[in-house]
């Protein structure tokens, strides 16, 4: 690969064109094995504001330590190349692979990069939320404050030296007295 005008645009070996300014220029590819095998690609380059996007399908997830999600990607806009890299802001709450698979490693939240490999301004992100197995139930705010759920709204408490005494002399005349003790209370 080779340019006609590296101050307008360089070509890297793999193909990769990279602009400098505005202008023309051509980028000449030729065969290794026969160097009158060639092709030529003429190119503009304008100044212009950047439209490529990458949109995602979910923006955020929650998922549990241990348990997985996958990021996928809804569309691609003004990218030719669909390639993507995936990069987590904290590893130690949620890593992610090359594919998008993210995994809950510990309780907290993270946010993962979605990142053109052609054009690296070109990005997306997505919000994960890591909670443990016991905590999949609570809500989080913004200011950090849980509101749990629960299963049951009220509950009766004996006392600790009541409990023994049911099941040690269950049955028996003390258990009754000791009873109408512990409601006089």
């Amino acid at each position: 690969y080779k340019s006609s005008n590296t101050s307008i645009a360089t070509v890297n070996a793999k193909g990769v064109v990279t602009v400098k300014k505005k202008g023309k220029c051509k980028i000449t590819v030729t065969s290794i094995y026969d160097s009158k095998v060639k092709g030529t690609l003429s190119l503009t380059v304008s100044k212009g504001k950047q439209k490529a996007k990458i949109t995602l399908k979910e923006k955020k997830a929650s998922i549990v330590v241990g348990k997985t999600t996958t990021i996928k990607v809804k569309s691609f806009k003004g990218i030719s190349n669909k390639n993507i890299a995936f990069s987590s802001s904290d590893k130690k709450v949620a890593t992610v692979s090359s594919k998008g698979k993210v995994t809950g490693k510990k309780a907290g939240k993270a946010t993962i990069t979605v990142t053109s490999l052609i054009n690296k301004k070109v990005k997306a992100v997505f919000k994960v939320t890591v909670k443990t197995a016991d905590m999949i139930d609570t809500d989080y705010s913004e200011k950090g404050k849980g509101k749990i759920v629960l299963a049951e709204n009220s509950v009766t408490l004996y006392p600790e030296k009541s409990f023994h005494k049911i099941y040690d002399h269950c049955g028996d005349a003390e258990t009754l007295e000791y009873y109408e003790n512990v409601a006089n209370i």
